[in-house]
């Protein structure tokens, strides 16, 4: 693998793909679900503190990036009244179940456990931006999602020691942005309503 060193390649990535969002979203140019972008900062968050008590490595960098990142679209979202996607009840439904998964993670005092679940909270975070890509991918940018996956991947490749805690999450991040930016790229047959 590569140095641990190039951590730091994978954030200045990151920072590049996010900043484009914020800036896209400030704009009124992209439209963040805040469903997911609050709990993927949260998920985050909790999948941080689990890899600090399991001592992970450098790559808590990574996810403190994953923190503070999203959190920042999250707010900026704020700015403009138009600036956000409408939320609909299936948003509601992954959030809640999203939630319970970070609830869960309250009571447990597995940190590897935990570990499980801030991944799956982050899944069902996920799922209202991955329908969104594939409905209206024009309200997306598929750059701020191939930049996580060339963070993500720079993350993966400098693990030292092989071990769940170290690759997990930004392998995780990772296969997600690669659906995200395949359904916001690829074209696709629209199902026309009649």
């Amino acid at each position: 693998m590569i140095n641990q060193n190039f951590i730091y390649l994978s954030l200045f990535f990151a920072v590049i793909g996010y900043g484009g969002y914020i800036i896209d979203t400030w704009k009124g140019k992209t439209k963040p679900n805040r469903v997911s972008w609050s709990l993927w900062a949260l998920a985050a968050l909790v999948t941080l503190a689990s890899q600090r008590q399991l001592n992970g490595g450098i790559q808590v960098l990574y996810t403190t990036m994953q923190v503070v990142l999203p959190l920042t679209i999250f707010l900026v979202s704020f700015r403009d009244k138009k600036g956000y996607w409408k939320l609909t009840k299936f948003d509601y439904v992954c959030g809640a179940i999203s939630l319970v998964g970070i609830g869960l993670l309250l009571f447990t005092h597995h940190p590897l456990a935990a570990l499980w679940l801030g991944i799956f909270t982050d899944f069902f975070a996920s799922i209202p931006t991955l329908t969104k890509c594939y409905t209206d991918p024009a309200t997306e940018s598929w750059k701020t999602y191939f930049f996580a996956i060339v963070s993500s991947l720079v993350a993966v490749l400098t693990v030292k020691h092989w071990e769940f805690v170290n690759y997990s999450f930004a392998f995780y991040v990772m296969l997600i942005n690669v659906a995200f930016t395949l359904l916001i790229i690829v074209p696709r047959k629209r199902i026309k309503k009649t």
